[in-house]
């Protein structure tokens, strides 16, 4: 070529040579952008797929705002359509790529959304805070220190404030104070304790069944954000060996004791059977509170008071802040560190203390005040 550079495509469509064919219409990644196929293409044939412009795509029972990113789910369940077969979704986390944004707001029931092909926000913002999630079905956007009775994020959304200190929403079940460490306090009765899963699975799947054991009841998607444990054996020395563990992404309704399925994003690198064992617990952020006992840890510290259970709120994780503080914290020479106390409140870390030295720990003091008041703000590290 004589030219630094000439022209070779006008841009609304690549050419795409796929290794396997493509009907017309299929959503594809080509050159890390989403695409469209525009017509049938043939296996090691070139083709052409359109990467700009305003598309119409089948999208599955979720919903999001004008302007918000939605990605495409290779193995998605198209609202209306044939489950697995692929669809455009606002739940990020379950996307395989990115395709866009909306160009029009989204319900859980259209069943198509109308998307700018590879034209992106950074992530949804408010006030220049970074909200890492999408807003559920008729959620709104929830200010760091508002307390909500509606769930607006999924449980466990992280939010980061522009001066680096974090936050995850998460719902309370208790009081919970504003100036002291609030506790997870989940328990084993609130998941599935270890049991026989209750079918096979092959390598590549995204979903496990359990088998009918003792459990409270499940609404659907009520474990999504939780844990999942998968082990050969329920116990024994080699019972950590080969362990598959996941984030828990979704989960069929389920009556109380009944069977329960539960879905993943990351497929299962070794099959499973019936023989094989399995634990899940919901988010931990779905119960947090304020608590005096001595076998919980603490999770973080609300940014309002929370009045009683059943409240949707953000959870400092990471911030500069002021904590009820114990006598000796900012008063001793060289003690720098600070543990959470029993009660949420902050001591020194002194490895000399029958307590103190076990404790959990919390972050360190920022202030260099040795008067009478002791520390006032100190970084926390959850």
């Amino acid at each position: 070529m004589n030219t630094e550079a000439q022209n070779l495509q006008e841009g609304d469509f690549l050419d795409y040579t796929p290794a396997a064919a493509k009907t017309a219409g299929q959503v594809v990644q080509v050159a890390g952008r989403a695409g469209i196929c525009a017509t049938a293409i043939a296996a090691l044939v070139r083709g052409s797929v359109k990467v700009k412009g305003v598309v119409k795509m089948r999208a599955a029972a979720v919903a999001g705002n004008a302007g918000g990113n939605i990605g495409w789910d290779e193995d998605g369940n198209p609202y209306g359509g044939t489950a697995g077969t692929g669809a455009a979704t606002t739940t990020l986390s379950n996307a395989d790529f990115l395709v866009g944004t909306l160009t029009k707001d989204l319900t859980a029931t259209d069943g198509e959304a109308e998307i700018e092909l590879n034209e992106f926000v950074a992530m949804q913002h408010r006030n220049y805070d970074i909200i890492c999630g999408e807003l559920l079905a008729g959620g709104v956007e929830q200010e760091l220190c508002e307390v909500s009775t509606t769930q607006n994020y999924p449980i466990g959304t992280p939010r980061v404030m522009p001066n680096g200190d974090e936050a995850i929403y998460s719902k309370s079940s208790g009081v919970c104070w504003a100036g002291r460490g609030n506790k997870f306090h989940l328990a084993m009765s609130d998941g599935i304790d270890f049991t026989l899963l209750g079918a096979n699975q092959a390598i590549g799947d995204k979903q496990v069944t359990f088998a009918a054991a003792t459990h409270p009841a499940f609404l659907k998607d009520e474990l999504k954000g939780g844990l999942l444990l998968i082990s050969d054996q329920d116990v024994g020395s080699d019972q950590d060996k080969q362990v598959q563990q996941r984030v828990i992404t979704g989960n069929d309704a389920s009556l109380s004791g009944a069977a329960c399925t539960v879905y993943f994003k990351n497929g299962l690198v070794r099959a499973v059977t019936t023989a094989t064992y399995a634990f899940c617990m919901p988010s931990p952020y779905s119960s947090i509170k304020f608590g005096t006992d001595t076998g919980t840890s603490i999770a973080g510290i609300p940014a309002s008071y929370i009045s009683g259970s059943g409240k949707f709120f953000w959870l400092l994780k990471k911030v500069k802040m002021w904590i009820a503080p114990q006598d000796a914290v900012g008063k001793t020479a060289h003690s720098r560190e600070v543990v959470f106390r029993h009660d949420g409140s902050l001591d020194i870390h002194d490895p000399t203390s029958a307590t103190a030295k076990y404790q959990q720990h919390a972050g360190y003091i920022i202030d260099n005040n040795n008067a009478a008041n002791g520390a006032t703000f100190v970084q926390i590290n959850l």
